[in-house]
This record gives structure tokens, sequence and C-alpha cells, in this order.
């Protein structure tokens, strides 16, 4: 059997090294959001700033901005893998 050409057997060797990467990802996306740490309170699947839901171009934005914010509109929400946050800006 012959032996495999150099081309392929760097292949091989890059997809195992983005394969390994990859799974530390995602043991880091797995337990981030869990623990009050530096490195793991910013990890998280999704993030969603509403802050300014209305663009302060358009006339009376920070009236109605602060009407969405009365009426329950977080700033921001974030979901990790166990649970969510959601909070405003200024607190």
């Amino acid at each position: 059997m012959a032996a495999p050409s150099p081309q392929r057997r760097n292949a091989a060797i890059a997809a195992a090294a983005c394969h390994g990467v990859s799974v530390i990802m995602l043991i880091l996306v797995l337990i981030g959001n869990t623990h009050i740490r530096p490195v793991l309170t910013d990890i998280y699947f999704f993030q969603l700033d509403v802050s300014d839901i209305i663009p302060l171009s358009v006339q009376n934005a920070q009236l109605l901005n602060s009407i969405a914010r009365s009426l329950g509109l977080h700033d921001f929400y974030q979901v990790g893998l166990w649970n969510f946050c959601e909070g405003y800006r200024d607190e």
C-alpha cells in the first residue's frame, strides 16, 4: 500500500488541528456565562443590544426610547447555554 501524499497528510493535520480548537471553544461556550469570572462572563451564544431601539436621527427619539424602557424593554439581552441575562446599561 502506498504512503499518503504530502498534501493529503497536511490536510488531515490541518483538519485535526481545527477540530481540536473547535472542541476547546465549544467547552468554553458550554461553561461560559455560568460563573462570575472575568473571561467567562463575556462568553455567550447571543447578545442583543436594544438600548437605542429608535435611531437618534428620528424626531423625539429620546422620548420614544424612554417609553420603550418604561414598558419593560431592557437595554440588553444575553443568552448563554444555561441561562440568560437582561439589564440596563446605566444600572
